[in-house]
């Protein structure tokens, strides 16, 4: 998906085909964004471990033992500069998430774009004319959209159709988009493997557990770094416009660069705790520690399960329905389905 697709006359056409031919097919949205935004994600926190291993091998092994919050705050340093760069591509994903929801929530078959009709039906080369293929589209999808009704009405079909594509469709896309986050979760860890990776790294260099090693690598992997991409995104998503309209731009994507390196930052602190040593728990029970440590994971599970997998159904607004369709939309729970070929008198505002 980009953001003309559900502004052109055939991607709709292309759409309506399907769900004609496979009534119960499940069509899957993904803006054609998503790949810079894993691409800038995974090269970012790339850069920056390759940094941090670098600074490592210089400061010798006697220098491993920094406390916590040093290697914390050194990281979230490096990887701050690689950050203004990702909160740029994260805002623009930002953007075309919420230009997808405003052309779901206003869609209307009969103002989408076609060729034919932006060149006034006449060849621009030939300055032939040319067949309209409104008509050809138009009528198909109001015939696929009644394939159930007896007495086929064009309007009614294509009146339909916009219910089908604003309610079920939508809610659809809404629910498979990743909760919160509005990224499907598996994305979210494609992105976060060269961060993992350097997290492994670091892990190795570190006396201790291979089994917590292998923990903290994992919790890289599949909770802190999907944890803090929702959250920027979610903080973008309520925040960026409002700052937009009081600051520069780019002095909007610097804040989110620090609040996203200060996620890093604590974040990192805290999960750290997996992969520390007996000499600097010296202060601490075994016990202390390991309840500490499941306190943390759980945190960080219980955001992730709530960021990339709640599922929030989208609620049709049935203000442009007749007092008759309103009715049964409140009955059914589907507007779409309320346009049915037995209330001929569906309209859409």
């Amino acid at each position: 998906w980009d953001n003309t697709y559900f502004d052109r006359l055939w991607c709709t056409y292309e759409i309506a085909a399907f769900k004609y031919e496979q009534p119960d097919g499940k069509i899957r949205i993904l803006p054609a964004v998503l790949g810079t935004f894993i691409l800038a994600y995974l090269c970012s926190t790339l850069l920056a471990e390759f940094l941090h291993w670098i600074i490592r091998a210089i400061a010798k092994p006697e220098k491993q033992h920094w406390a916590r919050w040093q290697v914390s705050l050194l990281s979230a340093v490096l990887h701050l500069p690689m950050f203004f760069v990702c909160v740029r591509v994260f805002a623009q994903y930002v953007r075309d998430m919420q230009h997808l929801k405003d052309q779901l929530q206003n869609f209307h078959v009969r103002e989408a774009k076609c060729f034919c009709c932006s060149v006034g039906h006449v060849n621009p080369e030939t300055r032939s004319p040319i067949m309209c293929d409104r008509k050809l589209v138009n009528s198909s999808i109001a015939y696929w959209a009644e394939k159930d009704c007896q007495d086929k009405d064009e309007e009614r079909g294509l009146n339909t159709f916009d219910l089908d594509v604003r309610g079920r469709l939508g809610d659809h896309v809404k629910r498979t988009m990743g909760g919160y986050a509005k990224v499907p979760y598996r994305f979210a860890v494609a992105a976060s493997v060269t961060g993992a990776l350097g997290s492994l790294d670091h892990a190795l260099a570190r006396k201790g557990q291979g089994g917590m090693k292998a923990l903290f690598f994992f919790d890289a992997l599949l909770l802190r770094h999907p944890m803090n991409v929702a959250l920027l995104l979610v903080a973008l998503r309520k925040q960026a416009f409002r700052l937009q309209g009081r600051c520069d731009e780019h002095v909007t994507y610097l804040v989110f660069s620090l609040f996203f390196a200060f996620l890093h930052f604590a974040t990192l602190r805290w999960s750290l705790a997996l992969i520390s040593t007996k000499d600097e728990r010296v202060e601490e029970s075994e016990t202390g520690w390991i309840a500490r440590v499941v306190g943390w994971m759980l945190v960080e599970l219980v955001l992730v399960v709530w960021l990339y997998f709640k599922r929030a159904f989208v609620q049709v607004d049935t203000n442009f329905l007749t007092p008759a369709l309103r009715a049964r939309a409140q009955t059914s729970g589907s507007a779409a389905q309320a346009a049915s070929c037995s209330l001929a008198d569906a309209t859409v505002a």
